[in-house]
């Protein structure tokens, strides 16, 4: 969203003056339909849970939007939520949405400067940085803009879904986040596809690694124990076993098939190189002389064997009388020559 757009935004909101503008407001500047629903005890709580956030609006992809908070037709407020790089951020809940569209501007330059920062700078760090920038110009505190922050462990590979970590303060987020990337490890996936560097070993050793972060990070505050976590996890793998083999099987067919592509393509590469192709072609001229000067001997060589077979015919051994032989010879040669060898 541009300086331009959040200005005329603003704008909009501010001539919105009563409660019926508010209401038909939110449902253009979230998604149309509002669904409720409980968050899980595993999959979307943590040991940081908040009962005031119970009950949250659908999650919607792309840079976030505002939501409307309350359970039936009771509409407790408005908050504005985003998330960048499996870092999901909550603003705080108010009463008025045009105070919640004001959160969602701070909350779109908050997002703008982490992703405009370094490259190479650490994610949590450039995070801090933003916060502290765009806050402090607007004389707020971090404790009190963000409700929550949640972290989203992808485990789509093994049991076809996305874990959920709630944190109530940005550091403890941060840290999730960090000792999650840290236990990932290489990447063994890009999108739809595995990387050279995937093996169904190496899944398994990563999905072991990020499956001990998640039970430690539930089971920090002692809000769950780490049997229920861990038995929770376990029907999840068992659920999805039949579609987890069948997803390693043709990751490692597109693997091969990878490899093989690549092979094609370094093959192009060197054959595009002049220096290469000339040596190319001076080699298979090499191999043409070769087999043709070897074609040759042989065709020689037959040709005198069968000139010394011929030959043996034509001589008369004594054996039998000359005219007999003669008339023999003519017969199978058709020709009155005979060799001069007797």
């Amino acid at each position: 969203m541009t300086q331009y757009q959040r200005l005329a935004v603003e704008t909009h909101v501010r001539s919105c003056g009563n409660g019926q503008q508010s209401d038909n407001a939110a449902k253009s500047y979230s998604c149309t339909r509002v669904v409720k629903r409980p968050l899980e005890a595993l999959g979307n709580a943590s040991s940081s849970f908040s009962q005031d956030a119970y009950w949250e609006s659908r999650r919607v992809r792309g840079s976030g939007g505002i939501y409307k908070s309350g359970i039936g037709d009771k509409v407790y407020g408005y908050y504005a939520k985003a998330g960048h790089k499996n870092l999901i951020f909550c603003t705080r809940i108010q009463r008025e949405l045009q105070d919640a569209v004001r959160d969602h501007i701070l909350l779109a330059k908050i997002l703008e400067h982490i992703r405009s920062e370094n490259e190479d700078q650490d994610l949590p760090q450039k995070v801090k940085c933003a916060i502290t920038l765009v806050l402090d110009g607007e004389g707020l505190a971090e404790q009190a803009f963000f409700r929550s922050v949640t972290v989203g462990i992808s485990a789509h590979h093994w049991i076809g879904r996305v874990l959920w970590v709630h944190c109530l303060q940005l550091d403890r987020a941060l840290d999730a986040w960090s000792r999650h990337n840290n236990a990932r490890g290489c990447p063994l996936f890009h999108g739809n596809l595995a990387t050279a560097e995937y093996t169904p070993r190496r899944a398994q050793e990563q999905w072991s690694c990020v499956r001990e972060v998640f039970v430690q990070l539930q089971t920090e505050r002692g809000r769950l124990l780490r049997s229920q976590v861990e038995a929770q996890l376990n029907r999840m793998e068992m659920a999805y076993r039949k579609t987890f083999v069948r997803k390693a099987a043709h990751f490692q067919k597109l693997q091969y098939q990878q490899t093989r592509t690549r092979a094609r393509t370094a093959t192009a590469k060197v054959a595009r190189d002049k220096s290469e192709v000339l040596l190319r072609r001076f080699e298979r001229a090499i191999l043409n002389w070769s087999r043709a000067v070897n074609h040759d001997g042989r065709r020689r060589k037959r040709a005198e064997a069968e000139k010394l077979k011929l030959d043996k015919k034509l001589r008369w051994d004594g054996k039998e009388s000359i005219a007999d032989f003669q008339r023999k010879v003519r017969e199978e040669t058709g020709s009155n020559q005979f060799s001069n060898a007797w």
